[in-house]
């Protein structure tokens, strides 16, 4: 009765770019700051999201714990328009996909406990 399967959904954005790090300025002419965004693929779009696991919920109310699989596509498309190293514009949409597991622990906050002869039936 306190567990089973879960199916959860959702709709979200998402973006993502290269990042450059370098030990000294001035090491890549190519990658100055006039010339990072031609490079960084710059992407961003629409994401949906599914989650399926399982739940636990135990009686004591101490063990309550859920573990599964997080799916998540991201239609998107760059931003930039234009990439150096390519050469080319990029106007394409783009399909990206990220699959994880998660599990998770949950520790419950009961505001009105009351014991079970306290109930007053009508």
């Amino acid at each position: 009765m306190n567990c089973g399967f879960i199916l959860l959904g959702g709709v979200g954005f998402i973006q993502h770019y290269i990042n450059f790090v370098f030990q000294s300025e001035n090491e890549i002419p190519q990658l100055d700051k006039n010339y990072q965004k031609g490079y960084d693929r710059f992407t961003e779009g629409i994401a949906f999201n599914q989650f399926a696991g399982y739940y636990f919920h135990s009686k004591n109310r101490l063990i309550n714990f859920y573990v599964g699989v997080d799916f998540t596509e991201g239609f998107t498309k760059n931003k930039r328009g234009y990439n150096y190293d390519k050469m080319a514009f990029d106007k394409n949409a783009k399909q990206d996909y990220v699959t994880s597991f998660r599990a998770g622990w949950m520790i419950p906050i009961y505001l009105n406990t009351k014991e079970e002869n306290e109930f007053q039936f009508r």
